[in-house]
């Protein structure tokens, strides 16, 4: 996937390793919305890198 620069691809990673969280939307895993609030949730929902 091509994406251009500046399309926030960074901070949507960020986001789903828990880095980063939202100020809006959600992030759902199976069905299921989730807040990650750091690395180690992140980990524990099965987010790896």
């Amino acid at each position: 996937m091509l994406v251009e620069n500046g399309a926030d691809k960074s901070t949507l990673t960020k986001m789903l390793y828990g880095v980063f969280q939202s100020d809006g939307g959600e992030i759902a895993i199976e069905g299921r919305a989730i807040r990650l609030m750091s690395p180690v949730k992140a980990r524990g929902h099965g987010v790896r890198s």
